[in-house]
């Protein structure tokens, strides 16, 4: 169970980016255009919406086990997942 949890910060911060674009993309652009990235997105839109729950709960858990400047890489990922969220809710 400690090796599952024991992401490093930076990685669950590119994670973060990651969901993040991916949801801007499906919001702003049409992927249903293009057979290829339609297939895609829909293999990835339940596993995104999913992640973003699990990454933030990681992000938590490492806020918590931080020490020093290690702790900015978990606030980034999550003022970056409440920004992501109250962009696709409100806009």
């Amino acid at each position: 169970m400690k090796k599952i949890l024991n992401i490093p910060n930076r990685t669950l911060f590119l994670m973060m980016v990651g969901v993040v674009l991916f949801w801007f993309t499906g919001k702003n652009f049409n992927v249903y255009s293009n057979i290829f990235t339609g297939a895609l997105f829909e293999l990835l839109s339940l596993p995104m919406l999913a992640l973003p729950v699990l990454l933030a709960a990681l992000a938590i858990w490492n806020l918590f086990r931080a020490k020093g400047m290690d702790r900015i890489w978990p606030v980034f990922s999550l003022v970056l997942f409440g920004i992501g969220v109250w962009w696709i809710v409100y806009s």
